[in-house]
C-alpha cells in the first residue's frame, strides 16, 4: 500500500531523468491514491521552476487517464468533495486539472474568509446557517440559465452561479470547516442537511441526526423534518427514505453531472454533456 514516505521517494524520482519515467509509472500502477499524494507535494513545492514542470507531469497523468481516474475517486469514501469535484469540473469544462483543483482550494478559503470566526466557533446551527445564507448565498446571483454559471472558475469575476453549483461549494466549505452539513440532490436542486454535530459521515445519519434542511436561494428558510412529513401529508404524497437523507459525496457528484446532462441547453451542448455522463457513469452501479 502506497504511504506519504513512499511516495515523497517517487517524487524526488520525478525530477530525475535517469528515473522520470520509472517514477510516472509507479504514479500510474497506483492511482488513485498516487495523485492525491502528488496533489500535496505540489502545494507543498517551494521551487517554482520545479513545480512548473511536475505540474505539467501531474496534468498529462490524469489527462491520459480521465474517465479512468474519475471512476476511481468516486469509488473512495476517503477521497474528499473538494478534489473530486475539481477534477470533474475540470473534465466538463475542459480545464487543467491543476488549475481547476487549485483555484477551487482557494476560492473555498475565501468564502471560508468571509463568514466570523465567533459564530463558527459558538456551533449554533441556526447561527451559522444565517451566516453562511448572508455571507456566500446573498453575495452571488443564482442562475441556472448558462452553462458557464455551473463553472466555479468563472464565480468569482461574474458573481453568478447555479444552484446546484453553490450548493457543492458550501458542502466544500463545510467539509473544510468540519461542519455536520450534508448534500441532499434533487433533479432539479441540491438540499443541503445541517445534522447533529456528532455526524462525521454523511452515510451515517438517521432521522434523529437531521436538525434543518436548508434550500439555497430561498432567503432565510430552513426546514426541519417534521414540516416536511407535514408537507407530504397536505399532499398526500409518500415521503420517501431517499427524499429524507442526506447522500454521498460521490452521489452528489453523479446528480450535479446528470442535472447538467438534464439541462435546458442548446441541442450540441445537451449532448456533450449526455456523452460525459455516459463516460463517467457507464458503470454506476459500481459506485
Amino acid at each position: 500500500m502506497l504511504n506519504l514516505r513512499t511516495f515523497k521517494k517517487i517524487y524526488l524520482q520525478l525530477q530525475e531523468k535517469e528515473t522520470l519515467t520509472l517514477a510516472i509509472f509507479s504514479i500510474k500502477e497506483q492511482l488513485p491514491v498516487s495523485l492525491e499524494f502528488f496533489h500535496n507535494e505540489l502545494k507543498n513545492e517551494a521551487d517554482q521552476a520545479i513545480k512548473t514542470e511536475l505540474t505539467a507531469i501531474y496534468n498529462n497523468i490524469v489527462q491520459e487517464n480521465y474517465t479512468s481516474i474519475i471512476q476511481s475517486f468516486l469509488r473512495k469514501d476517503y477521497i474528499g468533495l473538494e478534489t473530486t469535484f475539481g477534477l470533474v469540473s475540470a473534465y466538463i469544462f475542459e480545464n487543467e486539472p491543476s488549475v481547476s483543483i487549485n483555484k477551487l482550494d482557494t476560492y473555498s478559503n475565501q468564502l471560508i474568509k468571509r463568514l466570523n470566526k465567533k459564530v463558527l466557533e459558538n456551533g449554533n446551527p441556526e447561527e451559522i446557517i444565517r451566516e453562511i445564507n448572508y455571507k456566500i448565498t446573498q453575495s452571488l446571483i443564482l442562475d441556472n440559465s448558462f452553462l458557464g454559471h455551473y463553472n466555479f472558475l468563472d464565480v468569482p469575476n461574474q458573481h453568478i452561479i447555479s444552484q446546484y453549483t453553490l450548493g457543492i461549494l458550501i458542502l466544500v466549505v463545510a467539509e473544510k470547516l468540519q461542519l455536520p452539513i450534508y448534500g441532499l440532490p434533487f433533479p432539479d436542486k441540491l438540499v443541503l442537511c445541517y445534522t447533529e454535530n456528532y455526524c462525521t459521515n454523511s452515510e451515517l445519519v438517521s432521522e434523529n441526526d437531521i436538525l434543518y434542511y436548508i434550500v439555497i436561494g430561498e432567503k432565510d428558510i430552513v426546514y426541519t423534518l417534521e414540516d416536511l412529513k407535514l408537507l407530504s401529508l397536505i399532499q398526500e404524497e409518500t415521503l420517501e427514505i431517499k427524499a429524507i437523507l442526506p447522500q454521498s459525496s460521490q452521489r452528489i457528484i453523479e446528480a450535479w453531472v446528470e442535472h447538467l446532462s438534464l439541462g435546458d441547453f442548446d441541442a450540441k451542448t445537451k449532448y456533450n454533456l449526455s456523452s460525459i455522463y455516459q463516460q463517467i457513469f457507464s458503470h454506476a452501479e459500481e459506485f
